[in-house]
């Protein structure tokens, strides 16, 4: 077993893992570089308001980010960045960290919540994609 075929197993576990998580792998993922050992994409998910009077969730919007899967023989690592709130201007996350930002609402502490909620998730299911299958011998 070469260092080039374990490369290209982990490169493949890495873009079978986005094509199985994602539900448009084509759309999400902007690069996959099988040469090189990369991936990269864009993808968007909602954070909710808490539940009104009425029963009802409202949406709070939409959170983008950006991801990178680096890839080497024996190893990978991935990188998470540029976390902002889908809208008419590029609104950062980080400032839903800043209480004394007049715009400052309560309601940012909760999207905070659910944001770090997501992206356990999100690295717990990259994590587990990423480890090699164990072949089981047939031969007994």
């Amino acid at each position: 077993f070469d260092i080039g075929s374990r490369f290209r197993a982990k490169n493949n576990r890495a873009i079978h893992w986005c094509t199985m998580y994602f539900k448009n792998a084509q759309d999400v993922t902007k690069v996959r570089d099988k040469e090189n050992g990369k991936v990269e994409g864009v993808y968007r998910f909602k954070v909710y308001n808490p539940v009104n009077s009425d029963g009802v969730k409202t949406e709070g919007g939409t959170v983008s980010f950006t991801f990178y899967i680096e890839l080497k023989p024996d190893k990978y690592r991935y990188k998470i960045t540029d976390f902002n709130l889908k809208g008419v201007s590029y609104f950062a996350l980080e400032r839903w960290l800043n209480k004394q930002d007049p715009s400052y609402i309560l309601q940012w502490d909760g999207y905070l919540i659910q944001v770090d909620a997501f992206m356990q998730e999100f690295i717990k299911s990259l994590k587990k994609g990423m480890i090699e299958a164990v072949k089981v011998s047939d031969d007994w």
